[in-house]
């Protein structure tokens, strides 16, 4: 189950199991007292609209012993990450959880960075992208523009022709910064060296 809704630890895990202890005494009472008990009573209409809102179970089984029929697996597919990798906003439920953990997803105006955010019935349409995030419409992060800037500003340096020559980059060493400093034996050696390797400046 951890793998599958790719849960952290099973700290969640047992978190549901206790919601579960406590939900399933509250349904067996009733049905214990009357056997023949299963929507009439204000309780047990309470317990079902409860976990229908929540979107545990569908409404087509609103009966009371449904309740005590419950599994973790129904909380888990109420979770913020996996209703995002059931929907079209990611593709695996990991990028999901990273997404939401970068406050990147929303659900109606409010950003959630809670990847166990249970998502009811009413909210479920309202789970989309926030809207100061990139992917909700807004302008690229600054890591991005960095690395936008440095494609279109990548060393070019104008010759006495006037035709702009683009210098190749090495790790942190380029032929600017060879000729900025004057060294013009650098720049031999590396011209040659190009030249031996099949190198076009």
């Amino acid at each position: 189950v951890a793998g599958k809704y790719n849960i952290r630890n099973k700290r969640e895990i047992w978190r549901i199991s206790l919601i579960l202890t406590k939900i399933r005494p509250a349904a067996r009472e009733p049905l214990l007292s009357c056997p023949m008990l299963h929507t009439s009573t204000g309780h047990s209409q309470h317990l079902n609209c409860r976990r229908l809102r929540a979107g545990v179970h569908d409404e087509n089984y609103m009966r009371l012993g449904n309740v005590l029929g419950l599994r973790i697996e129904g909380f888990f597919k109420r979770r913020l990450q996996t209703r995002m990798s059931k929907s079209r906003l990611t593709m695996w439920i990991r990028r999901a959880h990273v997404l939401i953990r970068q406050m990147h997803s929303r659900v109606g105006k409010q950003i959630v960075n809670v990847t166990s955010f249970d998502v009811c019935v009413d909210s479920q349409r309202h789970n989309a992208c926030a809207i100061t995030s990139p992917y909700g419409g807004c302008r690229k992060g600054l890591a991005h523009r960095k690395r936008a800037a440095a494609v279109t500003n990548k060393e070019v340096v104008g010759d006495e022709d006037g035709v702009l020559t683009r210098w190749p980059v090495y790790g942190c060493l380029t032929l600017h910064f060879f000729l900025s400093t004057g060294a013009e034996r650098l720049y031999t050696a590396f011209h040659s060296w190009s030249a031996t390797r099949g190198v076009q400046l």
